[in-house]
């Protein structure tokens, strides 16, 4: 138990040599440490960042960073054990993480730990949620943190997104306002539980085909009827919308665009650096606009097209 649980507190401290590219550097010595290697190699082995943004943002030591830089030279390999643990090997070093903010939906255990794997494919960053913060699981101490795609994207969020995770209550490792927003994804999947929602791996400048309506995005924060916000999208796939986590309300075709998804507040409420994102019917990320975005950051209060 304490071999077990010394490995663990070891890998605490190689961890917060690699996330958000800060080195380590040992007392009395001039040498510093080379970051971890992974089984899987970095883009071009370099020391660039890579910019991770998500619709509820990631928590690092008790806060919400969005977007997040990471370094991609901290790429690791992981696949799912069971529900929302997945294994995440260091430098040769096999460890079992919580994915934080989440658990399996009763019956989704299995399923959400091949989600896990097959999102992981091309490698994860591993960010550690809160120092020092573990969960006892099969009697030793268990790490809790996000796994984020090599497109920058939150695992834990397609879980929820695929109606395999739901919002976990019970994780004193995150803030409540990840659980808050969390809950609005979880909301936004609706009755349908789709199960199979896919990260693009790609950035939110990537493009790809559209069938278009011949007009292209708005997001509006005022609309006529409410006075809240509408957005109205080109692309005939779009079923779903979210912004910050919240679920627009789908009214079908309007003013020359494929689709209209109203939402609950004005566009103010929703900040200046809103998160926007764009889902078929069955959960899988489709462009949102005309040049192939799936994601976008919008000034909520101004008038946005695109």
């Amino acid at each position: 138990m304490m071999k077990k649980v010394y490995k663990s507190l070891k890998i605490l401290l190689l961890l917060s040599c690699v996330v958000l590219a800060i080195s380590c550097t040992e007392s009395g010595g001039d040498d510093s440490p080379s970051s971890p290697s992974s089984s899987i190699p970095s883009e071009n082995n370099d020391v660039s960042t890579r910019s991770a943004s998500t619709d509820c943002g990631i928590p690092v030591n008790g806060n919400l960073e969005n977007p997040l830089a990471l370094r991609t030279n901290t790429v690791f390999s992981a696949s799912g054990i069971s529900g929302t643990l997945a294994n995440v090997r260091i430098s040769g070093d096999d460890f079992t993480v919580k994915l934080s903010g989440v658990s399996p939906k009763a019956g989704q255990a299995q399923a959400a730990a091949n989600k896990i794997t097959e999102l992981s494919r091309n490698g994860i960053f591993y960010v550690e949620s809160l120092n020092d913060c573990t969960v006892i699981r099969g009697g030793d101490p268990v790490l809790v943190g996000q796994l984020i795609t090599i497109g920058g994207s939150s695992i834990s969020e397609a879980l929820l997104l695929s109606g395999l995770a739901e919002p976990d209550i019970n994780d004193l490792c995150v803030p409540g306002q990840l659980l808050s927003c969390y809950d609005s994804l979880a909301d936004s999947v609706g009755s349908s539980t789709p199960t199979n929602a896919s990260d693009d791996n790609s950035d939110s400048g990537s493009t790809s085909s559209v069938s278009s309506s011949g007009n292209g995005f708005l997001w509006k924060p005022i609309s006529e009827g409410d006075g809240n916000l509408v957005i109205l999208v080109p692309n005939s796939k779009v079923k779903i919308v979210t912004v910050n986590g919240e679920r627009g309300r789908s009214t079908g075709a309007s003013n020359g665009r494929a689709g209209t998804f109203r939402f609950s507040k004005p566009g103010c409420s929703y900040g200046s650096s809103a998160k926007v994102r764009g889902f078929t019917s069955n959960a899988v990320a489709t462009p949102l606009t005309s040049d192939g975005r799936t994601r976008l950051t919008i000034n909520g209060c101004s008038r946005f097209e695109g």
